[in-house]
């Protein structure tokens, strides 16, 4: 294992591990910053059970044995035993964490997804959950009219996530650009043969990526109303920063074999943008008008859907 799981400190996981999750936290109180540190460092955990160099099968014990210790709400792990004190203390449900530890004990057996519908589910397992359980954490009041802009968060920025690494990923024998997008040897003589008919033909799957993920995009733009004053700036910021990865891969001609990043300068126009619309535009105002949410967005996901209280 790269390093040892149990010695990470909360305020230390999002400065080294997410810049623009670090970048944005700036814009929180100290302590909303603090509950989200605590829920990142949570994940992260469960990311490098996933990631860590071991075995698969030992990874996918380690992903049983926290599902477990999360079941019954007892473990001898820090960052279980922080992340269960946080979720008693904002009163909310342990099957988010759950759903998230069981999506991404999907990576250690994927080889590569059939269908969008099964795209759309990994992204809700791992990462609309995690939305879910930050929208908790700082503290928003109206959660059930909130959860379904949280859901699309979370599956925009993974949308973004998938796009931008799809090299890294295929080299960890994992590709996560549905069959009906592409098939696996197209991406494979993209990457290792540098075929430029398949190359042109991976560059406009991961470009289709990036047009699924605006649709979640536009939609999670409507439930920063929900957030408390006090987040909104950092949840905008995050949203355009990731936004902006995908534009950048749009503007290239051709696939990018090493990851795309923003700049210290791209994340501050992200912010100054944020900020300008937080101000002048009505969208992330409080309003007695509900808005409505485009319910095609979620088809894909109604049989896993957790159900109940947030």
């Amino acid at each position: 294992m790269k390093e040892d799981l149990n010695r990470r400190q909360p305020s230390t996981a999002i400065n080294k591990r997410s810049k623009t999750f670090n970048f944005a936290s700036l814009f929180m109180t100290k302590e909303h910053r603090e509950s989200v540190a605590l829920l990142y460092q949570f994940c992260r955990y469960l990311d490098d059970l996933a990631d860590c160099q071991c075995e698969a099968k030992d990874s996918s014990l380690l992903l049983l044995e926290a599902i477990g210790s999360l079941n019954s709400r007892r473990s001898e792990v820090k960052e279980i035993q922080e992340f269960l004190q946080l979720a008693e203390s904002k009163n909310f449900p342990i099957e988010y964490a759950v759903t998230l530890a069981r999506g991404i004990s999907q990576d250690l057996s994927l080889v590569q997804f059939e269908t969008t519908e099964e795209l759309l589910q990994y992204c809700y397992m791992v990462a609309s959950t995690v939305g879910v359980m930050f929208m908790c954490a700082v503290d928003v009041e109206e959660r059930r009219f909130a959860l379904p802009f949280a859901i699309d968060l979370g599956i925009a920025m993974q949308l973004t996530n998938i796009a931008r690494d799809v090299v890294e990923d295929y080299r960890l024998k994992r590709i996560y650009i549905p069959q009906t997008f592409l098939p696996a040897r197209t991406v494979a003589a993209a990457i290792d043969n540098h075929d430029l008919v398949a190359i042109s033909d991976l560059k406009q799957a991961i470009n289709k990526l990036i047009g699924m993920s605006t649709l979640y995009y536009r939609s999670a733009d409507l439930g920063i109303r929900f957030l408390p004053n006090e987040v909104k700036p950092a949840v905008l910021i995050a949203s355009r920063c990731y936004e902006r990865i995908g534009e950048m891969i749009l503007n290239r001609n051709t696939l990018a074999m090493e990851k795309v990043r923003t700049s210290f300068f791209d994340k501050l126009a992200c912010a100054l943008s944020a900020l300008k619309d937080l101000a002048m535009h009505p969208t992330y105002c409080r309003s007695d008008l509900l808005p409505s949410h485009e319910y095609k967005l979620h088809l894909a996901l109604e049989s896993i859907m957790i159900e109940g209280r947030v």
